[in-house]
This record gives C-alpha cells, structure tokens and sequence, in this order.
C-alpha cells in the first residue's frame, strides 16, 4: 500500500517478479493477487537504443482486468510486433488514483491514453525501470 514520504510524495510499491524483474505483458499471470486489488500501472517497453518508452499509465479498480483488456488492445499491441512489453502496478487508494495517474502521464508521457483526470497531480516515486 502507498505511504506518504516526508517530501509530500505518494511513496509507492510497484510489484515485480519474485526474481526483481519485471512482468513482460504477454505472460504474465493476471490471476496473481499483486493483480486483485485497484491501483495504478505503466506499460512500456526499451527501446534498441537502451531508452524506456511508456506506452500508457492508467488506473483500475480491479487491475487484472484492465490489464487483460490492454492484451487485447490493438493500439498497445502495435508495439508488441516489434518490443516486449513489460507492466508493472501499485496499490493505490481509490480517492487517490486519479491524482497518482495524471502525476505519472506527466512524469512519463505516454505513447498512448492522452487524456487524464481533471485533477491535481498527486507526486509520486516513479518505477526503476532497471
């Protein structure tokens, strides 16, 4: 669950493999509890240069199902053809969500999902992406 720092950042836990990698879209196990509860995630991909691309950030009430949707969504898949995408979550309380998600479209500005809630941006501590 996210913790507030004494720099008025949103600390997060964002959810890894058990061997601190990350989930590669495609196969991840959506039926693993780090994806029953709501939150926010990011999908992105490397670049062949070694440069992180954020595909899209959101949110859901029930991760896993917004996150089996995006498997199936034509636009994320696009970049499936050509990179692996990996995803990751964190838990986030519902009345937060919408603050963490439009904090992490302007931290990360992703590729896709342009619009965000009309609130104010909640900071946060962004993934590693290592």
């Amino acid at each position: 669950m996210a913790q507030a720092t004494p720099l008025s950042q949103l600390r997060l836990t964002w959810v890894k493999c058990r061997t601190d990698a990350w989930y590669e879209l495609a196969a991840v196990d959506l039926s693993n509890s780090a994806f029953s509860q709501g939150g926010v995630y990011v999908i992105w991909y490397i670049s062949k240069k070694g440069n992180r691309k954020t595909v899209r950030v959101g949110q859901a009430e029930i991760l896993r199902e917004r996150l089996a949707d995006h498997r199936d969504d034509d636009e994320i898949q696009h970049f499936a053809k050509r990179h692996t995408l990996y995803v990751t979550c964190a838990h986030v309380a519902a009345g937060q969500r919408d603050g963490v998600e439009v904090y992490l479209g302007q931290k990360l500005e992703p590729k896709l999902g342009e619009r965000f809630p009309d609130v104010k941006s909640i900071a946060v501590n962004l993934p590693s992406f290592t």
